[in-house]
């Protein structure tokens, strides 16, 4: 039942939204239209912030220190913080510069 779920909701969604962008030039403004100028552009920006900054953002740096490093230094949040923080500015340096990985 998971696994139908997992497959519904992370392969499902993501395929049936690339369907939609792509029968609509690619524009979310144009399947927004329907609601308004002023819900779609609050639609917008809550799809964007919820992709990026506020949940996919923080969830790299926690499951990598999950995975890696809690056995070492234990679940305590000012330790996820301190590795946080040294985690995203690493991927900031990568970032802005790639050509010296």
């Amino acid at each position: 039942l998971a696994a139908i779920g997992f497959l519904i909701t992370a392969v499902g969604l993501p395929v049936i939204t690339i369907m939609a962008l792509s029968r609509m030039q690619g524009s979310i403004e144009i399947i927004s239209s329907p609601l308004g100028r002023i819900a779609s552009l609050i639609l917008t920006v809550v799809c964007y912030l919820s992709v990026g900054p506020l949940f996919a953002t923080p969830r790299t740096a926690t499951v990598s220190y999950e995975i890696g490093f809690s056995s070492y230094f234990g679940t305590s949040s000012s330790s996820l913080l301190i590795y946080s923080a040294i985690y995203f500015t690493f991927v900031t340096l990568v970032s802005l510069y790639p050509n010296k990985l």
